[in-house]
Formats: C-alpha cells, structure tokens, sequence
C-alpha cells in the first residue's frame, strides 16, 4: 500500500510539471527526481541501507567533509547534508552521465548546492580515461563496471581520490563513503595518502568478497590504521559474499 501511495503521488506531481518523490528518511523531508524505475528505487535507500544512514547520524557533524563516492542519485550525500547544515560539506562522485544529471537536480531540489559539490569524474587508482560499461542507460542504474561489454561503453575521465585532492585542493575528508560496485580495490589504491590524513575518522565501503582483491580490502584497511567496527551483510541481510565494512580509524 505504501508503494502504490508514493506511485500516485508521482503521477499527481507529474501533471504539475515535477515528478519528484521523498526518499524513506523520517529525520527530514528530501526530495528525489524520478525519471525511472532506477530513480523510483532509489526512493528506499534508508529502508535498503539502514547501516549506512546510521553511521551518518552518528557521525556527521556541522564541522564534516563527506566523500561519498559511487554517489548514484546522492541518497546519502543529501542525507549527510541535512545532518551536516550549511557549514559541512559533501562531494558526490558519480561517473554515469545519466545518473549525474538526477544527482544535480537532486542537490537543487533540496537547495543543498552550497553545501555538496557533485563531480563527474570516476575515481580509479590512476588519471586518465576508462572505459564504463552500463548495464542500463537509464538515470539511477547500478552494476556499471570498467568494460567495454557492458550494454555499450563511454570513454570517461578518471583520476585517483589522492591527486584529485590535491589538484582540487579539495578539503581534507572526515568521513568517506565507497561503493562501486566491485572496484572498490582499485579506488583504495589511488587513495593510500588520503587515508592516512589525519582528520579521517571512519570509512564505510561496501566489499564484494567474489571481486578481484574483494578478501584483501579489510586487511589494507586495518594495515593503514583502522579498525573494523563492523560488518552487514547486503541484500536485505542475506548475502554471504557481499558487506558493507565500517571501519573506524584507531586513535
């Protein structure tokens, strides 16, 4: 009943020229465009990730800079946002050039453009251009990987989280959030200086124990200092090969 509720009230806010709806988030009211069953999806991330929105509550503060990396449509990054206030700031890495132009309709639906930065970049362990295989062209799609198989490929630019950071002069990160979808390994790679800063205080990364180096994450993790806090276990709790790692950084 509650998804046949939220499917009329798109429909009404598209005769009204916006079709927007609200993402499951009972702290504040954040608003979503919708331009497909993906973006529709979307709609239930804190319902999907409870433990991703629970470390954000727990951890952001007005003082936080946020990466949130594998940004999708910016479910979290608006979440963060909203607990962080005007004084925070988020940065929103998204390659998928669909899926890019709903997370900046997002961060001006919710009038957070002061507060995150969206950058079309993917991030990799070294700069130059990927190619991006997608496994669907539309806006919110998951599953896209470096391939040139598939469902079509675009030739994107890519550059490692530590020279961006330093090319950008982008603020130092409290808090990072990683998931891309299996190349979560090759993002490490190009961060090892960035998580070592000293500000870093917790990085969540989703881990798929089937990709390559999937097993070797939460060991580079724990040798750059950092502890695992926890683990949870994705697809509604049942996977035994997929997990969001938190890892906390030891004092």
């Amino acid at each position: 009943m509650k998804k046949y509720a939220q499917l009329i009230r798109l429909r009404l806010q598209k005769i009204l020229g916006v079709m927007t709806g609200t993402l499951d988030w009972s702290h504040q009211q954040i608003h979503l465009s919708v331009h497909s069953h993906s973006d529709l999806s979307r709609l239930s991330s804190c319902t999907k990730e409870p433990e991703t929105v629970a470390w954000l509550e727990s951890r952001i503060t007005p003082t936080s800079v946020f990466y949130d990396i594998g940004a999708n449509v910016g479910a979290y990054s608006l979440v963060a946002a909203s607990l962080g206030g005007k004084d925070s700031r988020v940065f929103s890495f998204e390659p998928s050039y669909s899926t890019f132009l709903t997370l900046n309709e997002n961060i001006f639906l919710n009038t957070f453009e002061g507060i995150i930065t969206p950058v079309h970049i993917a991030v990799s362990s070294a700069s130059g251009f990927l190619h991006m295989g997608f496994s669907s062209r539309e806006s919110g799609a998951a599953k896209h990987n470096v391939s040139e198989t598939l469902g079509g490929s675009l030739r994107v630019p890519a550059m490692s989280l530590d020279l961006m950071r330093e090319e950008l002069k982008m603020p130092e990160p409290t808090l990072i959030k990683l998931d891309v979808d299996g190349g979560e390994w090759e993002v490490l790679q190009g961060a090892i200086e960035t998580l070592r800063l000293k500000n870093l205080i917790s990085v969540l990364i989703e881990v798929d124990l089937t990709a390559p180096h999937g097993t070797e994450i939460e060991p580079l993790m724990n040798s750059l200092g950092f502890t695992t806090e926890a683990t949870y276990p994705r697809s509604k709790g049942k996977s035994t090969t997929l997990f969001n790692y938190i890892f906390v950084k030891n004092k």
